[in-house]
């Protein structure tokens, strides 16, 4: 699950980077759940990409390469980590 996050996270900074729109970003990660047949699994893919590509879209556009790539990897880190810690959180709470 947090692999899937960090994956989409990193397509959604490249798109960003790339000077891509949201709403064309969105659409393009949008694509992969039209076949799903889970209608909750479903929207919660949704959910999260729409989450992923509005956080995107407030990091800036760098104007060279290097910092491009720093950019989308810290972005991909970051989500990769808020989704573990997450699942960190919902054990430590079972455990209570």
């Amino acid at each position: 699950h947090c692999k899937k996050a960090e994956i989409v996270a990193s397509t959604a900074q490249t798109y960003r980077q790339l000077g891509m729109k949201a709403s064309e970003a969105t659409e393009k990660l949008m694509s992969v759940t039209a076949n799903m047949t889970d209608q909750e699994a479903r929207e919660r893919e949704e959910k999260q990409i729409f989450f992923i590509v509005q956080d995107a879209y407030t990091i800036p556009v760098y104007p060279d390469q290097s910092m491009k790539k720093k950019a989308i990897s810290n972005f991909e880190e970051r989500h990769y980590l808020a989704c573990s810690q997450s699942f960190q959180n919902a054990i430590d709470n079972r455990n209570k």
